[in-house]
């Protein structure tokens, strides 16, 4: 089963990031794919088999219309505010602003 469709993305995702190189320097080889999806205990046959497939176009596709509709330009970004409030959106890895963003939606 894909790991989207098992719930186990997310620990797919964390794999990644924790074997990630450098940027641009192609480290996600087949065999690196193959071993996370191992590691996570998921059929990597079935979820690289359906990789190129249609329902993950539309998923992708969908992901990007809302990150376009909610203006979050690129990773990583964060949205912070109270529960039900309205949203900030947070640009950038910078600790002491996303911080401060969340004191301040906490205060609110």
């Amino acid at each position: 089963m894909p790991a989207g469709e098992d719930g186990r993305l997310r620990h797919v995702v964390e794999l990644l990031y924790h074997n990630q190189g450098a940027e641009n320097s192609a480290w996600v080889t087949e065999d690196l794919l193959e071993r996370t999806l191992e590691s996570a205990r998921l059929d990597a046959g079935a979820t690289l088999a359906v990789r190129d497939g249609a329902d993950v176009q539309r998923q992708l596709e969908a992901s990007a219309y809302a990150a376009t509709q909610d203006q979050v330009p690129g990773t990583p970004a964060f949205s912070v505010g109270p529960t039900g409030g309205t949203l900030s959106l947070i640009r950038g890895s910078d600790v002491e602003t996303l911080h401060a963003a969340i004191d301040a939606a906490l205060a609110a």
